[in-house]
C-alpha cells in the first residue's frame, strides 16, 4: 500500500492554534523510520500542523473529562467523510500530542477496508479491531509504538462480513475486552462515512465526541448535515470539523 495524505500543514483545521510548543517531551529524530513522516507531530513540536493538533487536543479536553487519572477511557472518533487516509493521519497525529502531554493513548484503526494505522506506526497489521468484531472475547492487545505513551490497535484482517458487522455494533461495547495497558484516551479513525450516517451513529454511540474530517471541493454540506443530525439523535457530540 502506498500511503498518501490529503491532510497537510497548510490545511485548515477550523480550530484556533496554540502558541509555541510547551510540551516538554522528547521527539523523534528526522528520518527515524519507526514512524511514518506523515506523523508530523512525532518529529517537530514547532511545526504548524503540530500546533493545529494541540489546538484540537485542547478542544477535546475542554469538552470531555480532562482527568487522565480517571477510571474510564475517553473515546473520541475522527470521522473521515470521504474515503482515504485523511482521518487516519489526523488521528495518528492527535494521538501523538495527547501522548506528549502525558496521557497514555491508543489510536484505533477503524478503516477495515483500507487500513492505514499499522503503516503509519510501523507495527504489525493484526490481530486488531476486525478480530474483536468477529469474536468479542478474542484477546486484543494494543501495540506499543516508538512514541512514548502511545499505542496502536490495528484494523486486523477483515472479511466483508466483519466490515458489515462494524456498522451494527457500538465500538464502545468492545473496548472492555481490549488490553490497553492503562490508556486513558482512545482515538478511533473511521473513513468514508458521508454516505453512512446511520451506521456511523451506531458505531460511535457512547463516545465522548467526534471530529469530522471533510474534503474541500468534494464533501457536500448536505452530507455533513445528515451526519451531524444522525449523531445528534444518538447524543454523540460533534466537537468540531477539519477541512483537508
Amino acid at each position: 500500500m502506498r500511503l498518501t495524505s490529503s491532510t497537510s500543514p497548510q490545511g485548515d483545521t477550523g480550530f484556533d492554534r496554540t502558541g509555541p510548543a510547551s510540551d516538554a517531551v522528547m521527539v523523534l529524530s528526522p528520518g527515524d523510520d519507526r514512524v511514518s513522516e506523515l506523523v508530523v507531530a512525532a518529529f517537530d513540536l514547532n511545526d504548524r500542523y503540530t500546533g493545529d493538533m494541540r489546538a484540537i487536543r485542547a478542544k477535546v479536553l475542554a469538552a470531555t473529562d480532562a482527568d487522565p487519572a480517571g477510571s474510564s477511557v475517553r473515546l473520541l472518533a475522527v470521522v473521515g467523510l470521504e474515503e482515504g487516509d485523511a482521518a487516519a493521519v489526523l488521528a495518528a497525529n492527535l494521538g501523538v500530542v495527547f501522548a506528549q502531554a502525558g496521557t497514555a493513548t491508543v489510536v484505533v484503526d477503524g478503516g477495515l477496508g483500507n487500513p492505514a494505522m499499522a503503516a503509519l506506526f510501523r507495527v504489525p497489521a493484526g490481530p486488531g479491531l476486525a478480530q474483536s468484531l468477529d469474536d468479542p472475547d478474542f484477546p486484543i492487545q494494543a501495540l506499543p509504538t516508538a512514541v512514548p505513551r502511545l499505542m496502536v490497535l490495528p484494523a486486523g484482517d477483515a472479511s466483508a462480513a466483519v466490515e458489515n458487522r462494524l456498522e451494527t455494533r457500538p465500538i464502545a461495547d468492545l473496548t472492555g475486552n481490549w488490553s490497553l495497558s492503562g490508556a486513558r484516551q482512545a482515538i478511533v479513525s473511521l473513513p468514508g462515512m458521508a454516505s453512512r450516517p446511520t451506521a456511523l451513529a451506531n458505531m460511535v454511540a457512547g463516545f465522548d465526541g467526534v471530529i469530522l474530517v471533510a474534503q474541500q471541493g468534494r464533501t457536500r454540506m448536505s452530507a455533513i448535515r445528515r451526519v451531524i443530525d444522525a449523531l445528534d439523535e444518538r447524543g454523540v457530540p460533534v466537537l468540531g470539523s477539519v477541512i483537508s
